[in-house]
């Protein structure tokens, strides 16, 4: 589905456990970007985060998010090739509001990454 204006959001659920290779490529005109990964799918492990929302203020991005119990966590900030971009921040609790360290960052498409040790959540964030 459409989530801005140029981009999409493309979702997959996996119904198997298994190794899966990714591609995916973007047509502009006469150019085009092939960007491919390799998925290594568990079946049965499910992050223990209730949700996890990234949002805006005053030009500020934070991850926010909710676990079921007190957790271990981190976050880290990629840009759309998989690169990190910023430190990797810990947090421990069961809630938590974690600034985006995006201050020196140029504007494109960023992915935020919780990991609690069992699996990852991922949310894109676009900086204008």
């Amino acid at each position: 589905g459409t989530t801005a204006e140029g981009e999409s959001s493309i979702k997959h659920q996996y119904q198997e456990a298994g190794i899966y290779q990714v591609s995916l490529t973007n047509n502009k005109g006469e150019c085009s970007i092939t960007e491919s990964i390799t998925l290594n799918v568990s079946k049965g492990i499910q992050s223990q985060a209730n949700s996890m929302e990234v949002s805006q203020q005053n030009g500020e991005f934070y991850a926010v998010f909710n676990f079921a119990e007190n957790t271990t966590a981190t976050i880290r900030l990629t840009n759309a090739l998989g690169q990190e971009v910023a430190t990797t921040q810990q947090f421990e609790g069961k809630n938590g509001r974690v600034r985006l360290q995006l201050d020196n960052a140029a504007e494109g498409v960023y992915m935020v990454i919780l990991n609690d040790g069992k699996a990852n959540i991922t949310k894109k964030i676009v900086k204008q």
